[in-house]
């Protein structure tokens, strides 16, 4: 960076360290082999396990505890 301070430079440089890190996160590169068992995963789920089946349970019931609480709470509607 001819012509930059050390400031500049050392600003520059860690934008676009950043800038690359961000991107490596943020997105997933699959080799064609992976992408299609990915693709296969997707469009053919195994059936649900024991464990799944658990789960889904669980979450139910608490959802069914949750009915009124505040985190289901609603405004009621204005009167006329």
């Amino acid at each position: 960076m001819v012509g930059a301070t050390i400031n500049q430079f050392m600003v520059q440089s860690s934008l676009r360290e950043a800038e690359r890190i961000i991107e490596q996160e943020r997105v997933m590169r699959l080799s064609a082999q992976d992408t299609e068992t990915f693709i296969q995963a997707l469009e053919n789920p195994p059936p649900p396990n024991a464990q799944l089946k658990a789960a889904l349970q669980h979450y139910r019931e608490a959802k069914r505890d949750d009915e009124d609480t505040g985190f289901n709470w609603h405004p009621r509607p204005k009167e006329l």
